[in-house]
């Protein structure tokens, strides 16, 4: 008579044992998922990084290219005004 309760508790035991292995194997592998979406956005982080560092340099590069162009315009600007005196 005692073995059947003990076999029922084994049973029992054993069936809560196997809930707890899938619900551990379940967040493993929400776990790889999520790791593996960091990764993509870390290669994304990365591409875009680039980008701005190139649009930066791009608007450095305007930046420059229109002080300069300012400064040619305020020189033609003068020699014409002297040219029609």
């Amino acid at each position: 008579q005692e073995v059947v309760p003990l076999e029922n508790e084994i049973t029992f035991n054993e069936a809560i044992i196997e809930e707890r292995e899938q619900g551990i194997k379940e967040v493993q592998q929400q776990i790889s998922e999520v790791n593996e979406i960091f990764k993509d956005l870390a290669d994304l982080v990365h591409v875009q990084g680039g980008m701005i560092d190139d649009i930066g340099s791009n608007i450095e590069n305007s930046h420059s290219a229109t002080v300069q162009a300012t400064s040619h315009l305020k020189r033609a600007s003068k020699i014409q005004r002297a040219n029609s005196s």
